[in-house]
């Protein structure tokens, strides 16, 4: 889990660069980017919860947290 919320302050380390570098940056990417990281750390959370509920060692879990994590590192 450390290693995926790394994951995703370098995206928004890359996107605050970027946005800087072509000039669009403005109030609304950012609230999007809100909305995007809040359901990054959301679905793995609910997949644990199914893991629970399943009674299986974080199968589901493991599999949103690295489809999730390269998603983002792509």
């Amino acid at each position: 889990m450390s290693l995926y919320t790394g994951v995703i302050v370098l995206d928004w380390i890359s996107g605050y660069r970027a946005s800087k570098k072509d000039g669009s940056y403005a109030s609304e990417y950012g609230i999007d980017g809100g909305f995007r990281t809040i359901f990054l750390f959301i679905v793995p959370a609910l997949a644990h919860g199914v893991d629970l509920l399943m009674s299986t060692p974080n199968v589901v879990f493991g599999f949103a947290l690295l489809s999730f994590g390269f998603h983002v590192w792509k």
